[in-house]
């Protein structure tokens, strides 16, 4: 997932965050980076792709890692990282205005 700011994803009730058939993936821990893989159609969603969103303090944090993704210091071609949930952190918040079921 590039750091591009203006592409569009939603997150449903189950914790996918999507990009029409794309799920976002996590890879590593702090300083992993995330993917962009096909969402499971029939199954339940694996670990790796299971996301919440705070809509108070806009971070996205990885469920099972409870890291949360992070744009510090990209470039236009690197991708968003998983890094510590920091409350300071304006590259970690993001805006999400529907939840979809």
């Amino acid at each position: 997932m590039r750091s591009d700011h203006c592409q569009v994803f939603s997150i449903t009730h189950a914790g996918e965050l999507r990009r029409e058939e794309g799920c976002v993936s996590a890879r590593g821990t702090d300083g992993g980076e995330v993917s962009l893989e096909q969402c499971p159609v029939g199954q339940s969603l694996p670990p790796k792709m299971k996301w919440e969103f705070d809509k108070q303090t806009g971070k996205i944090k990885h469920q099972s890692s409870e890291l949360c993704l992070d744009a510090a210091n990209l470039g236009a071609s690197d991708t968003i990282k998983l890094r510590p949930c920091a409350s300071d952190k304006d590259t970690q918040k993001w805006e999400i205005e529907t939840t979809l079921t």
